[in-house]
């Protein structure tokens, strides 16, 4: 009893409960309340607010928001009579009219038709080659199947320094005719095809930890040549890559083609008395180019593909391009009929975006070589 009389003593000491609150006046219908809801989400978007119960920002929202500052907008100014007669006063602007986008099918049909008709007066010539990557693939030792990124460099490295790849390939004897008038011999480059390259493919691959026919990222192989001296430091001219497409971006790999260094601000009219060559990597494939300069200050480019080639007989072939509009031609039939009409879609409904360039079939890169 003195227990319950303690208890009773304590709760007759607390304070009284406050009398209840009164229940809120009727706030409308449930349409009333989502009308104030959404007037409030508006509101805190306006301000540059994201409400936590607020569906997830749009595309347009979060371009908005960089837009936005953290003043609040002030009212837009009034317009008298005066404003609007001396907008009367103001000249016209005609207005810009914008080019129509030409599809990309259409544009792969002018540049073959340009192409066949360059082929056609001589100023293109389609040379065969004597095999193709992977003809040996039954023999490990001589199996260059999926070896574009080690062939073309070795191309490249042959065609402005045969010497210094026969010295570090520990070659008892140089490419057969590897230095003729033209730069590289075709027979140098069936033979980097077929036996030079298998060797730095397999060990490159090894290194890598990768299977026996995997692809190899182009920079990778670049930099176990450089490591061995095959290519040499000094001898690189630089890098570039963008939307081959796009005229303002190979143009980079034009001037450096025909200058033999980078930061030109214009393609020069005469080609310099050096050698260059770039490894093109497109579309998960590597062609080489090669500058073979003449004596009257131009040259012929060529653009050397170690894959079968249906017009050459099914063997790799060298397009020889006579002049540097021949091969600017050249250059974009290359790139538009290794499109698929997947890419062809893409393209005609996406811009190019330097942000997004590594989901683009547009991308390409160069690695360009100089024998200066």
């Amino acid at each position: 009893q003195d227990h319950i009389s303690d208890q009773d003593d304590h709760i007759s000491e607390l304070a009284p409960l406050p009398p209840p609150i009164a229940p809120p006046e009727d706030q409308g219908t449930k349409d009333d309340a989502l009308t104030n809801s959404v007037a409030a989400v508006h509101c805190l978007k306006s301000e540059g607010g994201t409400p936590l119960f607020a569906e997830p920002p749009s595309y347009s929202d979060l371009f908005l928001d960089t837009l936005r500052t953290s003043s609040t907008p002030s009212a837009p100014p009034e317009v008298t009579q005066a404003d609007l007669d001396e907008l009367q006063r103001l000249p016209s602007i005609p207005s810009v009219k914008t080019e129509p986008k030409v599809p990309i099918r259409a544009l792969r049909r002018e540049y073959i038709q340009q192409t066949e008709s360059l082929i056609q007066s001589k100023q293109i010539e389609l040379i065969r080659l004597g095999t193709f990557q992977g003809r040996l693939s039954s023999n490990p030792k001589f199996d260059s199947t999926n070896g574009c990124a080690v062939i073309s460099p070795l191309v490249v490295a042959t065609h402005i320094a045969p010497v210094q790849v026969q010295k570090r390939l520990q070659l008892k004897q140089t490419f057969n005719s590897s230095s003729s008038k033209y730069g590289i011999s075709n027979s140098a480059i069936n033979e980097i095809i077929d036996k030079r390259a298998p060797p730095v493919l397999q060990t490159v691959r090894h290194r890598l930890g990768l299977m026996r026919h995997a692809l190899i990222i182009p920079s990778d192989v670049h930099d176990y040549l450089v490591d061995e001296r095959i290519l040499t430091q000094e001898s690189f001219v630089g890098a570039c890559g963008g939307n081959i497409m796009d005229p303002s971006h190979t143009q980079e790999l034009v001037r450096m083609l025909v200058d033999g260094q980078q930061g030109s601000s214009k393609t020069s009219k005469t080609c310099s008395a050096c050698k260059v060559g770039a490894a093109l990597f497109f579309r998960e494939h590597v062609v080489s180019i090669v500058k073979v300069p003449l004596a009257n200050g131009h040259a012929y480019f060529d653009i050397i593909d170690s894959l079968p080639n249906p017009r050459t007989g099914g063997m790799a072939s060298r397009t020889r391009c006579k002049d540097l509009s021949s091969f600017e031609a050249m250059l974009k039939c290359y790139a538009a009929t290794r499109f698929s009409d997947a890419h062809f879609n893409f393209i005609d409904s996406n811009a190019w975006n330097d942000g997004m360039c590594d989901f683009d079939p547009r991308v390409f890169q160069a690695f360009v070589w100089s024998s200066s």
